[in-house]
């Protein structure tokens, strides 16, 4: 019979075993290290597209909060400007008043009136004159609650007073201003 010493094949196979094993331990470890590097570059890439998604959206509320303070500036110029013409308009309302009272109290005088005094305060009024005799007193009574100008018009006195040798009814009325 013959033998055959097996021995070297096995230590070959075995050296092939190994040799294969570690040829596929350095290839995975290989393309471990490969899929590292992806991962790696990946996540770094991810990092500084947010940083540059951050920096930009800083900016943009830099640039938000500066429209915002300029807003808030044009705001209250506008309100310090109503408030201007606010005034204007109350003064130009105050200032067309009295002059349409005045006219409207001139428009309803009698000829033979004369007015002596004319106050106002607080929305009443006070006025004083000189007539020719009573009935053109009463007749500028009645003139002056026609008109839309006064109202609650009262005779408070009436004394006869002589000037030039003229015999005159001196007078006083009191009433209220209607809101013009």
């Amino acid at each position: 019979m013959i033998k055959i010493n097996l021995l070297p094949v096995r230590a070959a196979k075995k050296k092939e075993t190994l040799r294969q094993q570690i040829s596929v331990a350095v290839m995975s470890l290989f393309l471990v290290l490969i899929a590292l590097g992806y991962f790696h570059f990946r996540i770094v890439k991810d990092i500084a597209e947010a940083t540059a998604k951050i920096a930009f959206t800083e900016g943009e509320l830099q640039k938000t909060k500066s429209q915002i303070g300029e807003v808030s500036r044009f705001k209250e110029a506008k309100k310090v400007l109503e408030d201007k013409l606010g005034v204007i308009a109350t003064l130009k309302k105050g200032k067309a008043g009295p002059v349409k009272m005045l006219d409207e109290l001139s428009r309803v005088t009698p000829e033979k009136l004369w007015l002596v005094s004319f106050k106002e305060h607080g929305g009443g009024i006070n006025i004083e004159g000189t007539a020719i005799s009573n009935e053109v007193i009463a007749q500028f009574m009645t003139e002056l609650e026609k008109s839309s100008s006064f109202k609650d018009i009262e005779l408070v006195v009436t004394e006869q007073t002589e000037q030039a040798g003229l015999k005159l009814k001196k007078f006083s009325l009191t009433g209220k201003l209607e809101a013009l």
